[in-house]
């Protein structure tokens, strides 16, 4: 008698502690679904993309990364419905800041800070959301390396930087308050 009630008491914590970890284990899962992906305000879902970014990766990154959070994208000159806002980037800018050199003065390492500028406008051009600034930041090292090896790299990083860019401008078109 007294080792069936120990093991139905066994039993009952057993399964008590199997619900609590599978619960655990549900929810701590659900998070890593959910990382980086926030709603883009439902106005914006549908837009018009005129981009004078100069950066054709930057384009196909941010069309990329408007297209994984759903938004639809029309063709600048469609005139299909006069409710559907533009958005619209002006030209990126980077700048370098020197953070270490050699001792003969070459540049060993420096920062790269690539900002782009963008707005939310309607048809007449009224912007209702902006000037927006994003901005990202880059070490750039190895600068000291051979010609070809820093070309080969500074453009990588690049190519990288600017998918960060195009993550954190429709990342910041989730806190527009349209």
């Amino acid at each position: 008698m007294v080792f069936s009630q120990l093991l139905t008491q066994f039993f009952s914590n057993w399964s008590k502690t199997l619900v609590v970890s599978l619960l655990a284990l549900f929810i701590s899962a659900c998070g890593f679904h959910l990382k980086g992906q926030l709603p883009i305000p439902q106005v914006l879902m549908t837009l018009k993309l005129a981009s004078e970014s100069g950066m054709p990766n930057f384009d196909q990154s941010l069309e990329k990364q408007l297209k994984l959070a759903k938004v639809s994208l029309l063709d600048e000159n469609s005139t299909t419905d006069n409710d559907v806002l533009e958005l619209k980037v002006l030209k990126i800018t980077y700048t370098d800041r020197v953070l270490s050199t050699a001792s003969n003065n070459d540049v060993t390492e420096k920062e790269r800070r690539l900002k782009a500028s963008y707005f939310i406008r309607n048809k007449t051009g009224k912007s209702l959301y902006g000037p927006r600034s994003v901005t990202v930041t880059r070490t750039l090292s190895n600068q000291d390396a051979s010609d070809d090896t820093v070309l080969a790299y500074n453009n990588e990083q690049m190519l990288d930087m600017t998918d960060d860019l195009a993550k954190q401008l429709v990342s910041d078109l989730a806190y527009a308050p349209l």
